[in-house]
């Protein structure tokens, strides 16, 4: 008896057995590897772009806050020139910050070795992630031209709205086109003939004049 379970012991240390035993334990390393890859990977990413989003946001607002206050007393276009450049450089420094966050790595990085089992696997998962990165850091300089030129229009916008009467008091304009109807110069009473009348009568009427 004990002599047969010997033989059957040994019967499993085959060539081929012991082969696949060191296959399935190699294919178990390098997935293991390759998940601790894609997670690493994937937390960089997501970091640098929350770093990325912040530090734009921020220039942004300090941007709109140094065109509103205008310290320098600069003239109108100067002052949204400044305020544009602040915004792109600013953004362009925060994505060039998170850039630095990432670099591009391999799955044996993550393992004991190299890789002997599943390696076009991991070359295409880390042709994926740097793929990933180079379109993030490709991304950054067109982001901060494009805070460089919204950014003022931001401002100009908010300026219109804070600063315009017809914005604030939407009775200004009843006003506005009733100062236009009373100014003698322009009365529609000039026009020859009773189309004139009729037209001053009803422009009067839609002021919420009689007629």
């Amino acid at each position: 008896m004990p002599t047969r379970s010997l033989s059957s012991f040994l019967s499993t240390l085959t060539p081929s057995g012991v082969g696949l035993m060191f296959e399935g334990m190699e294919r178990g390393k390098a997935n293991q590897a390759m998940r601790r890859f894609a997670a690493n990977q994937a937390r960089n990413l997501s970091d640098a772009g929350s770093i990325f989003g912040i530090g734009s946001s921020v220039s942004k607002l300090g941007a709109l806050a140094l065109m509103a206050t205008n310290p320098f007393s600069l003239p109108l276009l100067t002052n949204m020139l400044v305020g544009g450049a602040v915004a792109g450089i600013g953004t362009k420094f925060a994505g060039d910050t998170a850039s630095g966050r990432l670099s591009e790595r391999s799955v044996s990085d993550f393992m004991d070795g190299n890789i002997l089992y599943g390696r076009q696997k991991a070359l295409d998962l880390e042709s994926q992630a740097d793929t990933g990165i180079r379109n993030f850091e490709d991304a950054v300089l067109p982001s901060a031209v494009q805070s460089a030129f919204t950014t003022p229009l931001t401002y100009l916008t908010m300026q219109n709205r804070m600063f315009n009467p017809y914005t604030q008091n939407p009775s200004t304009v009843t006003s506005g086109f009733t100062n236009i109807y009373n100014n003698p110069g322009l009365s529609l009473n000039a026009l020859p003939g009773s189309g004139g009348q009729s037209m001053n009568n009803l422009f009067g009427m839609t002021m919420g004049r009689p007629y």
